[in-house]
């Protein structure tokens, strides 16, 4: 069995889905996957095509705090893996595709959900980072949330942002 069986499972299905894109290629582990990952059937990721990664990551990584746990690059294909410190998966992959390749934002997908323990906090971050909430979090406590928001990411994918009730 490989040493990281997720990413591999994921770099291969993206093998099998353009072989021809990988004439010169680059796969980076950043971090390592736990102990017993892919001994057991479970979620691995979450793709998101966007049209400007530099932008995505400054979203992803930079404002909301995901590290990038593995890369791989080929000549007509990027993608970078992130996830949360401490997490094991899922792990949120951005995928960019040549420029030719127009990434649309749809209505035929659900939408991340991001749990935070400090919803204000994180909200005041977007915001300094440059990017846009609208209103301000409610409380759901019949759901067990402190605090709960939707936003849009730069090109327009929803994401809720949710704080959870401390106990």
């Amino acid at each position: 069995m490989p040493k990281y069986p997720v990413i591999t499972m994921i770099f291969a299905a993206t093998l099998l889905w353009a072989p021809a894109a990988f004439a010169q290629n680059e796969y980076v582990q950043i971090q390592p996957n736990p102990s017993g990952v892919g001994t057991k059937m479970s979620f691995s990721a979450t793709k998101l095509e966007v049209n400007d990664l530099e932008l995505a990551l400054k979203f992803y990584r930079d404002t909301l705090g995901m590290k990038e746990s593995a890369r791989m690059t080929s000549p007509t294909l990027r993608e970078i893996m992130l996830k949360f410190d401490g997490d094991s998966e899922p792990t949120l992959v951005l995928v960019k595709h040549p420029e030719e390749r127009k990434v649309e934002v749809g209505n035929a997908y659900g939408y991340l959900v991001i749990t935070t323990p400090d919803i204000n906090g994180l909200i005041a971050r977007i915001r300094s980072n440059g990017f846009t909430v609208s209103g301000t979090p409610r409380e759901a406590r019949e759901f067990g949330l402190a605090g709960l928001i939707f936003l849009k990411d730069p090109e327009g994918r929803p994401i809720e942002i949710v704080e959870l009730v401390k106990k």
